[in-house]
Formats: C-alpha cells, structure tokens, sequence
C-alpha cells in the first residue's frame, strides 16, 4: 500500500469483516481482512465518502459498501402505485374484498379504495427500507457483541433475523422489478 500511495479508508461498523469456521474446543476467529483502500486524489475527489460495514448474512465475509455523497431527502407527496409485493401478504386479498365498495361509482371506489390501500400499506405492511434497515442495524448488534459466537441465544436470534430479512429482500426484490418495468414502460 505504501508503496502504491493508497490510503486506508477506514470503516463504520463491525470491527471485523470475517467470520472463521467453529473448531471443537477453540474459539471462533474473527478478523478484519476485507478493507477499503484508494489513492489520495480519489480521496479527494469524494471526501465525504465513508466505508460502512454491513451486516453479514450468507457468508462469512461482511460486505462494505462505499457511500460516495450523502442523500437528498424528497419529502414530496407521491402519486398512488400499487405494488406488487402487497400481494404477497396472507391477508391482502382480504384486505381488498374487504375495502373494495360494490356500490359505489367505479372512479369514487378507486379513489377510497387507493386511500384504504395508502394506510394498510402505513399500518400493516409496512415500509420495506425501514424494515431492512432495522433488521440489518438489529443483525449488525448482534455481529458486533462481544459474546458473539458464544451465546446460544444471540445464534438462534440471528438465524430468525436472517428469515425474516429473506422474506423482506424478496419483497424488495418485487419492488424493484417492478419499478424497472416502469422505467422501461415510460422510456421505452
């Protein structure tokens, strides 16, 4: 690295980005192998960049991931989109035969039915990023206690965590197939 001028670009996060195997009657190993590294006009160019550490889920290596600029928030109100990944919820299809008014003129039910759909989404489902975000800060406490490996029930925590990110990544996964047909729809 000295010798190629590259600068270490630290981290946030776990410490250790590696998890070895259990050997009987050793303790587990864990290591910061995985780093982030760039030359200095690089790191001047992005100075606000930073390295997080994220949780680990079906390896024994983190992933890092570079976070270049911060974001900008857009608080705006967006239009009403169903989405697809609603579906997959066991009480949507009741939810809307529940909601859905027969009497009703077609634009008016739409309308409420949209606003129905709007809270059930706020209120059930829930937001996805949020729910990942929260599954993967809970994973990361789990990643970086000190009796991590050792503790029987911070395992059995964390093999319930990791289902439940599956289920919410396959929800994202929904999401944004979604979305890129839109992109492509609208864009041609």
């Amino acid at each position: 690295m000295d010798d190629c001028k590259l600068l270490d670009l630290g981290f946030v996060g776990t410490r250790f980005t590696w998890k070895g195997g259990q050997r009987v009657g050793l303790d587990r190993v864990f290591k910061r192998l995985d780093r982030a590294i760039s030359t200095s006009s690089w790191r001047t160019l992005f100075g606000d960049a930073r390295i997080e550490v994220l949780s680990r889920v079906n390896s024994d290596h983190h992933p890092l991931l570079a976070v270049l600029r911060p974001e900008q928030f857009d608080g705006g109100e967006k239009p009403f989109r169903f989405e697809a990944m609603w579906s997959t919820h066991p009480d949507f299809f009741q939810f809307i035969s529940g909601s859905w008014d027969r009497e009703r003129w077609l634009p008016g039910a739409l309308k409420e039915l949209a606003v129905n759909l709007k809270r059930w989404n706020r209120d059930v489902f829930g937001n996805v990023f949020r729910k990942k975000r929260r599954i993967l800060n809970r994973l990361g406490g789990i990643q970086r206690a000190t009796d991590y490996g050792r503790n029987p029930f911070l395992k059995e925590l964390e093999k319930r965590l990791v289902a439940e990110l599956t289920e919410i990544l396959n929800h994202e996964e929904i999401l944004w197939m979604q979305k890129s047909r839109q992109q492509w729809f609208s864009l041609g």
